[in-house]
């Protein structure tokens, strides 16, 4: 491959990292609102929702008030929308590299993993390129062969999933852990106005039906 064309292809993965990079801070209330729909908490998905909206359109929130009525009209559509935006930034974590995700984390790895950093970095080093999402789906898959309480895998294939859940072990724990941290900024804020919420759905003056 000549040297122009592995610059062009470098250059379009740099690319394409910086968009993911955009992605997973412009979909983050997506990745609340997803949580809080799975663990059934319709008002801190709702208020996630909102938050999203928000940031995404800073000063023309006004020109979408019939688009959310829409979406809150049913349970359906509320689970359609915080689906999509949830899956936007599932999509971004998995796409980024390792080392990007890394690099991201900045301030909170150096707040949480402190004097011990050297060796975070050491061992998140050796995934360094590979996408995290690629690393996630070889932890799983391993990690489930080694759970499994049933006979359907081999002793050799037990122990290769035994040697991949070691091997990936500590990457899959500090990029989790610091993506969970890097959320709470978002959870923090979602949680008092669910709150509020909560409170104006049980005391709130509630429309007459006709």
């Amino acid at each position: 491959m000549a040297e122009k064309e592995k610059k062009q292809i470098e250059k379009e993965k740099a690319e394409a990292q910086k968009n993911y990079l955009n992605d997973l801070k412009t979909y983050s209330y997506g990745a609340v609102a997803g949580r809080a729909l799975k663990d059934g908490d319709a008002n801190r998905a709702n208020v996630s929702l909102d938050k999203l909206v928000e940031d995404m359109f800073k000063g023309e929130e006004d020109k979408l008030d019939g688009l959310l009525a829409g979406i809150y009209a049913t349970e359906k559509g509320t689970q359609t929308a915080v689906s999509v935006y949830a899956s936007k930034y599932q999509n971004a974590l998995a796409n980024l590299t390792v080392s990007n995700l890394w690099n991201f984390s900045g301030d909170l790895s150096d707040k949480y993993i402190g004097d011990l950093k050297s060796k975070a970095t050491e061992e998140v080093g050796k995934f360094g390129d590979v996408e995290f999402g690629k690393i996630q789906e070889k932890y799983l898959s391993a990690k489930e062969i080694v759970d499994s309480k049933t006979k359907n895998f081999s002793k050799e294939k037990k122990e290769k999933a035994e040697k991949d859940v070691k091997k990936y072990e500590k990457v899959m724990i500090t990029i989790q852990t610091l993506e969970d941290a890097y959320l709470d900024k978002y959870n923090s804020g979602v949680t008092d106005e669910s709150r509020k919420l909560l409170f104006k759905n049980l005391y709130g003056e509630k429309p007459k039906e006709e």
